[in-house]
This record gives structure tokens, C-alpha cells and sequence, in this order.
């Protein structure tokens, strides 16, 4: 880390959390050399910003803080006339309180009178000052021979040490990150609380007290008047008139820069102020305050960031920020800065933003200033006196308005005198009360709104309550009825299955009675069947018998036959062989005797005729066999068929 004459931020200057977890972190720088205080200053904000020897604060983000570092004038004890100056300028630039004071030490050169005045400062400004103080311990110049040590023993640092709790840092080999932890313990030990400023501190917590007073009354105002809007706001006028404090004469203007354009409100602030090495606006996301005598006046400089566009949450921070810079006065003129040319709609839209946050009470501290880097008396100008927006704008603003040329500064008496119209007319400034009373009646307007969309949508709800409970009902009717129709219907399907079923059980028990009476039927026939087929078998099997011995009787009588043929046959051979026989005499192979078959008078009385007969005999009985044999066999087959 380089010292804090070299200017440069730390490279651990970008930390994810902020350090000491507060909006805005004021320091005032004390003591030492003006060129002393620039070093340190601009060490902790990382650039050179401080350049002009004169009261200044200027506010930048470091180590995601939003840090405002005050530069003061020089400490010259010479100049006791101006102590009580320097005093009011620096409770009115460091308003409405600082967190730490940082006393920048020259050890070699820091003397009684040193301490003296350095602590007359703090002890007027509160009684709480050297709680919040942190000394810083410069190098020893080049030119001296010894180190810091030697002088911190000195009997004047000693004692102002000890009255800062021996809260001390030397400069040789600081580092931000450990200065800011330093401030961020001295912070935190005090509840983030910044020191109360006398006459200020008393304003400033008086309207806390009184807005929080106003709140609570704005609640039992609602509750008691019931939601009824015309009484609620005569209420609330009467309690803004009971809790007004008198506000303290007026040593410093404070003016407001609105508009869209970054760039020509820091170029509007560096014309007013004269200053034409202020840092710009659009380096910074917040509210930009610079201060400096214009016209034998003290003004502060507050440049507004552009609120079109952005979120309620974040348009009511940033412009309870500007109101709380301009405290404990508030603000003297809202200025709205834009240069000379047709409308934007963004224009619109941020005069808008301002009314509609401020209300309408803005417009009597509302006067709008146009840029221009020519003579503003050229014929360009005449485009403001023809344009029939801008027309209706400046006649939203009461007609007020300069036409300015930041290059030579000719128009700022003009500009100044405007103002001092603006604030000896009426409320004289716009306070944070007055902000803050801004804040409550839009609240309540707001509830009544809600209040009122309320009560319609309960109206709504009951109505659609009640069309939901018909339809409800009719729903209910008609699923009844649908049930109903269901069960009918299950019922008549029911005793239709029942008669269904009873059928087919009788038609079951018939089809088995009809079976068993054909059984019995079949059974009989069979039985009847079986005797007439055991008689018929009976008779066939005694047919059968008397056939059998009918055949037999037959094949006797055919062995009969058969013996007899044979033997007529044997009878022929033998005939024939006594007839082929040559002994045999003539007689006897012309009349043979068989004398086993005939006798004499047989053989002599029928010999020719018996051969005859038994030789036709023979031929007839294989015949007759035959048939008879047929004739059986087909009678068997018939009665078998």
C-alpha cells in the first residue's frame, strides 16, 4: 500500500461486504496542512479530488462504502475572529453529524496551542467528539533527524491520545483496508451513530421525535376517523401545525440539480460555484454535494441523480439523501438543469418523478435552468419563448427560469437572485419535515386508496362469494340429481338381473327336469329295449338251437348219404374190376353177384333197375346238400339283421 501522499488506492481496494454496514460513512479531516489533509483525503477516496483550499465533501464509493470524506480549512490559531465562522461552516458542511473525526498530526511541529485549538473545535462542536476521533501520525518531514517515536512522547500528543482513547495510526506503511477497519471499529462501538452537532443535532432530532410523533398521530387519526379521507386530512393539518418547530435563520442556501443529463448538471454546478475542476456526478450512483461563496453567499451544491426509470424503494433513498445533505436549512430551490433544445419524453418523465416523490409543494421551489456555451441572448434562444412544451413546463414552475452560459458565469447573480425569490416567498425552503410530512400524507392517501379498493373488492368478493355459493348449490342440486338418476338406474339394472337371473334359474330347472324325464324317458326305452333285445336274443338263441340241430340233423343224414354213396362207389369198383377181370368166367362178368349186399332173389329180380337208382342217387346228394347248407346260413343272416 502506498503512503497517503502518493494519492493510490490499495489493491485490496474492492471487497465483496462493506466494511462498517451504514449508508453513508462521514469523515472530517482535521488538523495538519491543507496540502496534509489533501494527501490523506485523497488516499482514502483513491484519487485526486481535493484541489480547491476550502470547506469541501465530496462522497465516492470505497470498499463498497459510500464514504464522504470533509476537507476544513486550516486550524490558524492567529485567527481568533474566525473561529466561530469556521465552526458554523463546518457543522454545516458535515450536517447533520460525522461519524469520525481523523486528526491529521504533524508530530514535529505539533504544539500546545495545536492541541488547544484542535480540541476547542471538538469540544464545541460536541461533547462526544473525542469519542469518535482517530489521530493519524504523519511521517516526519525529510529534513528532521529523528523518527515518529520521539515526538508521540511529547507531553501535547500524549494528552490528546489519551483523550482519543488511544486511538492511533501512524502513516508509514498504511494501508486503507487497515485505516477503514480502524474508522469501522470506531463505528460499530458507537452503534453507528454519527455525533450530534449542537444547534443542528437538536433540529435534526427534533424532527426524528416529531416524525415519529406525526406517525403514531397519523395512525390514531385513521383509526379514529375511520377511514374517512376529508377528516383524516384536516387532522393531519392540524398536526403538522402543533408539532412545527421554528426553524433557525438561514446562513447557507441550498440548491438541488435535477434532470436527465449528468454531464450538464455537473457543468451547471462547476458555472454556479465557480469551480471549474469539480469532479463529475456521473463517476458517483448517489446524491453529489460540493459547496463554495457565490455572490457573498454560502451555497451548497447538491447534484440529484436521474430518477426516471428507477424503483419507488430506490427514488425515496436517494431523494431522502439529498434532503438529508441540505439539513439543517433543507433545500432553498430544486433546479432543473436542461439545455436548450425540444423536450424528451425522459424530461418529462423526471419533472414528473420529482413532483409525484415531493408533491406538488415542489413546484413553489422549483425554477428550471437552461445551458447554453454561447451568448444567451442569441436568436437560439428564442426556441424557449415558441416551444409549447416548454411553455407548459415553465408555467408548471411559476414562469421561473435563467438562461445560462456556463462558460463566463454572467447570468449567476440573476440565478442567485431568483433563488432568494423563491426562498423569501412562503415556506421560505423545503425541509425534511416537510418531506417527511410529504411521506405521511401520501401514505395515508395511499391506505385510503387501499383502503377504499378494499372495501370494493370485499364487495366484489362478497358478490362473487355469493355466485360461487349458487353455483355451489346448483352444483350440489345437480350431482344429487345425478346420483338420484344413478341409483334409479343401478336399481332397475338390478332387479333387471335379478328377473334375468331368476329366469335362467327357472329356465335352468326346467332344462333339468326336461333331462331327467328324458332320462327316465331314455332309460325306460333302454330297459324297454334290453327285454325286447334279451327276448329277441332269447328266441334267436332257440333259433339258433333248433337250427344247430336242424344242421346237425342234416349233416347226419348227409354222412348217411355220404356212407351210402361211398359205399356204392366201393359197389362200382368192384364191379368194374370183376368186370376188367380175364378169370372171370363170361356168365359171371355178364351177371356179378355181391354177396355182402343182395341176395339170390334180389340179384335176379331187380339187378338192372337197382343200378339205376343208386347210380341217380348219387349223382343228386352233393346237390341237395349245398342248398341246404345255403339255405340255413341265409336264414341266420335275416335274423341277425
Amino acid at each position: 500500500m502506498a503512503a497517503a501522499q502518493d494519492g493510490a488506492p490499495s489493491e485490496e481496494h474492492i471487497n465483496d461486504e462493506p466494511l462498517i454496514p451504514v449508508p453513508e460513512l462521514r469523515v472530517v479531516l482535521l488538523g495538519g496542512s491543507w496540502s496534509q489533509r489533501m494527501s490523506v483525503g485523497n488516499f482514502i477516496l483513491g484519487d485526486d479530488y481535493f484541489k480547491v483550499p476550502n470547506f469541501v465533501g465530496i462522497s465516492r464509493r470505497v470498499e463498497k462504502n459510500k464514504l464522504t470524506v470533509i476537507n476544513t480549512l486550516d486550524l490558524d490559531s492567529s485567527a481568533e475572529d474566525k473561529l466561530e465562522e469556521f465552526l458554523h461552516e463546518f457543522k454545516t458542511i458535515s450536517a447533520p453529524g460525522p461519524h469520525v473525526f481523523l486528526l491529521v498530526i504533524q508530530p514535529e511541529k505539533f504544539t500546545e496551542k495545536d492541541r488547544n485549538r484542535m480540541c476547542c473545535v471538538l469540544q464545541t462542536f460536541s461533547d462526544q467528539s473525542f469519542e469518535h476521533s482517530l489521530i493519524m501520525i504523519l511521517k516526519p518531514n525529510k529534513y528532521s533527524a529523528y523518527s515518529v517515536t520521539p515526538y508521540v512522547n511529547k507531553p501535547a500528543l500524549q494528552e490528546l491520545i489519551k483523550k482519543c482513547k488511544c486511538r492511533c495510526l501512524e502513516q508509514k506503511n498504511l494501508e486503507l483496508k487497515e485505516l477503514l477497519g480502524q474508522i469501522g471499529q470506531i463505528v460499530k462501538e458507537k452503534n453507528l451513530e454519527h455525533v450530534s452537532n449542537g444547534a443542528a443535532s437538536m433540529l435534526a432530532n427534533d424532527s426524528k421525535r416529531l416524525s415519529k410523533q406525526v406517525t403514531n398521530a397519523a395512525v390514531a387519526v385513521n383509526a379514529a376517523t375511520d377511514g374517512n379521507k376529508e377528516m383524516a386530512s384536516g387532522m393531519s393539518a392540524i398536526l403538522r401545525h402543533s408539532f412545527s418547530v421554528k426553524e433557525p435563520n438561514v446562513t447557507c442556501l441550498n440548491l438541488v440539480l435535477c434532470g436527465r443529463r449528468e454531464p450538464v448538471k455537473t457543468s451547471a454546478a462547476r458555472a454556479i460555484l465557480g469551480q471549474t475542476d469539480l469532479p463529475s456526478a456521473s463517476n458517483s450512483s448517489g446524491c453529489v454535494r460540493n459547496q463554495g461563496e457565490v455572490c457573498g453567499r454560502w451555497v451548497s451544491v447538491v447534484e440529484l441523480p436521474a430518477l426516471y426509470g428507477k424503483a419507488q424503494q430506490e427514488v425515496m433513498e436517494e431523494s431522502f439523501r439529498c434532503i438529508s445533505l441540505c439539513e439543517p436549512e433543507g433545500v432553498h430551490a430544486f433546479i432543473l438543469v436542461l439545455p436548450v433544445g425540444p423536450l424528451t419524453d425522459e424530461d418529462k418523465g423526471e419533472l414528473q418523478t420529482i413532483q409525484d416523490t415531493f408533491s406538488s409543494r415542489v413546484n413553489d421551489f422549483t425554477m428550471i435552468l437552461f445551458t447554453v456555451e454561447s451568448d444567451p441572448t442569441a436568436g437560439d434562444v428564442n426556441f424557449i419563448e415558441t416551444d409549447r412544451n416548454i411553455q407548459e413546463l415553465l408555467q408548471s414552475c411559476g414562469g421561473r427560469y435563467v438562461v445560462l452560459n456556463i462558460e463566463d458565469r454572467q447570468q449567476i447573480p440573476e440565478l442567485m437572485e431568483m433563488v432568494e425569490t423563491i426562498s423569501n416567498k412562503g415556506s421560505r425552503f423545503f425541509t425534511n419535515y416537510m418531506f417527511t410530512s410529504v411521506l405521511i400524507e401520501k401514505t395515508l392517501d395511499e391506505f385510503q386508496d387501499l383502503k377504499q379498493k378494499c372495501l370494493m373488492q370485499g364487495e366484489d368478493n362478497l358478490q362473487s362469494i355469493e355466485k360461487l355459493r349458487k353455483e355451489i348449490e346448483d352444483m350440489k342440486k345437480r350431482e344429487e340429481e345425478e346420483k338420484k338418476k344413478h341409483r334409479d338406474e343401478i336399481e332397475a339394472l338390478q332387479a333387471q338381473l335379478e328377473q334375468e337371473r331368476k329366469q335362467k334359474v327357472q329356465l335352468v330347472n326346467e332344462t333339468d327336469e326336461s333331462m331327467e324325464q328324458h332320462c327316465e324317458k331314455i332309460e325306460k326305452e333302454a330297459e324297454k329295449e334290453a327285454r325286447t333285445f334279451q327276448k329277441a336274443l332269447q328266441h334267436q338263441k332257440g333259433d339258433a338251437l333248433e337250427e344247430q340241430a336242424d344242421v346237425e340233423q342234416c349233416q347226419r343224414e348227409a354222412s348217411e348219404k355220404q356212407m351210402k354213396e361211398n359205399d356204392i362207389t366201393e359197389q362200382m369198383k368192384q364191379k368194374q374190376q370183376l368186370q376188367s377181370s380175364p378169370s372171370l368166367p363170361e356168365d359171371v362178368s355178364k351177371n356179378p353177384v355181391c354177396p355182402t349186399t343182395a341176395t339170390s332173389g334180389q340179384m335176379e329180380n331187380g339187378t338192372q333197375t337197382s343200378d339205376t337208382d343208386n347210380t341217380g342217387e348219387h349223382q343228386h346228394y352233393p346237390v341237395l346238400s349245398i342248398c341246404f347248407l345255403l339255405l340255413i346260413w341265409v336264414k341266420v343272416v335275416v335274423r341277425e339283421i
